[in-house]
């Protein structure tokens, strides 16, 4: 036969509070108590703060610690070991907005003119904010911020034995050119090409846009090969 006590507060011998209940609160010691469990599993969906704000929660198989706008602080000389996890990162830790393209389409350079370069393959684009019908790059919405651009081009069958100057350049929103990656300028080298690269980091907004150019002055038309690692085009944005 079972018995039942029932009891609205447990007290110890000097009359301090070891377990009350008011209402449906069950609080357990009192302020200033330290509360052991010796050898035990505490079982619970959700552990609160005294403003019944959840400090950890579950919810099937997601374990969540702290709410919205909540601070959650790993003390000095902790370890948080993720080797063998799956980490989910936001938008904010991403290097995203990220593109790569290339030119899968052989792209003849007039002399003395500024042309832009047609990287019209994607091999990477993790938002759809580079258009490789034009090569143009948007900043997408929400996406604001500095972003690293790096770009290739090889301009190959050059034939004569004149001076050459190969220029690439950025356009910023369809004429500024903010960015001067590199010159290359050779003066003898019978049927040899030309390989200039560059690297920079801009700081954009929303809605900018960013186009590659070139600029040849040997003379003649020469072509932009379609090939996959002389002539690459591509940017990602930097977590700051």
């Amino acid at each position: 036969m079972s018995s039942i006590i029932k009891v609205n507060t447990v007290q110890d011998a000097d009359g301090n509070n070891i377990i009350n209940e008011s209402g449906d609160v069950i609080t357990v010691g009192a302020a200033g108590d330290t509360v052991t469990v010796a050898g035990n599993v505490v079982k619970s969906n959700a552990l609160q703060a005294s403003d019944a704000g959840n400090i950890v929660s579950q919810s099937g198989t997601t374990i969540t610690v702290g709410a919205s706008g909540d601070t959650v602080t790993i003390p000095s000389g902790a370890t948080v070991n993720l080797s063998n996890a799956t980490v989910t990162l936001n938008d904010s830790m991403k290097m995203t907005p990220s593109f790569l393209a290339y030119c899968n389409t052989q792209q003849s350079i007039a002399h003395a003119t500024n042309t832009k370069i047609g990287y019209d393959t994607e091999l990477l684009d993790t938002d759809s904010a580079y258009n490789a019908s034009n090569s143009t790059f948007t900043v997408p919405s929400g996406k604001a911020g500095v972003y690293a651009f790096f770009m290739n081009v090889s301009l190959h069958d050059f034939s004569t034995n004149e001076a050459k100057r190969v220029i690439v350049r950025l356009y910023l929103n369809g004429g500024t050119q903010i960015a001067f990656f590199g010159e290359h300028q050779k003066s003898t080298d019978g049927s040899a090409g030309h390989r200039t690269s560059g690297f920079t980091m801009l700081n954009l907004a929303v809605g900018d846009t960013i186009e590659p150019y070139i600029y040849q002055n040997s003379g003649s038309s020469y072509n932009v090969n379609a090939e996959l690692m002389s002539n690459t085009f591509g940017a990602y944005k930097i977590i700051t």
